[in-house]
């Protein structure tokens, strides 16, 4: 068996400010990751005021698999059959890296 994250970039902002990304995953533990920045696009004035972000899991048929939010870095683990899943990152304007890991047979 190999351990295989598979890294997805992107960036929410007013026109999207949701993002769904369909990852293939092997049958066991699936890993995610969502990372981003701390400060809030446009805040020049700096203040540490933190982000939220969420990333939602959904199964091929749709069916809600599990979600989570916060700061930087949201995590989020999941036991899951073999297939592709959606996930979606929604929050706030902002660049963030996805790494969804799992073990491939």
């Amino acid at each position: 068996m190999t351990t295989v994250t598979e890294t997805i970039s992107g960036s929410l902002n007013k026109k999207f400010p949701t993002r769904a990304y369909e990852v293939a995953v092997g049958a066991g533990t699936v890993d995610a990751v969502l990372t981003f920045d701390e400060a809030p696009k446009g805040n020049k004035k700096g203040g540490p005021a933190l982000n939220e972000m969420t990333v939602t899991v959904t199964a091929p048929d749709g069916t809600f698999v599990g979600s989570a939010s916060g700061g930087t870095p949201v995590e989020l683990s999941l036991d899951a059959a073999a297939g592709t899943y959606v996930f979606e990152i929604s929050g706030s304007q902002i660049s963030f890296t996805l790494d969804v890991t799992y073990t491939a047979p």
